[in-house]
C-alpha cells in the first residue's frame, strides 16, 4: 500500500468518524429535547450537552488528524 493509498484510507476513516459522531450527538440532543419539554431542566442541559458535542466532534477529530 503507497503512502497517498494510507492517507486517503485515514481521511475516510476520519470523515465517517466525524459524521458519524455528529449523527449521534443530534440524536441524543434531540432525544433529550423531547424528553425534557416543559420541565425546567432543559435550559440547564443543553449547555451541557452541547459542551460534549462540540468537545466529540471538534477537539476528538482534531486530535484523530493530529495523530498521523
Amino acid at each position: 500500500m503507497s503512502d497517498n493509498d494510507r492517507i486517503d484510507s485515514n481521511s475516510k476513516r476520519i470523515s465517517i468518524f466525524i459524521t458519524a459522531n455528529a449523527i449521534v450527538w443530534g440524536a441524543v440532543m434531540i432525544g433529550t429535547s423531547l424528553v425534557l419539554k416543559g420541565s425546567g431542566y432543559m435550559d440547564k442541559l443543553l449547555p451541557i450537552l452541547g459542551g460534549g458535542a462540540g468537545f466529540s466532534v471538534v477537539i476528538l477529530s482534531a486530535l484523530l488528524i493530529r495523530k498521523k
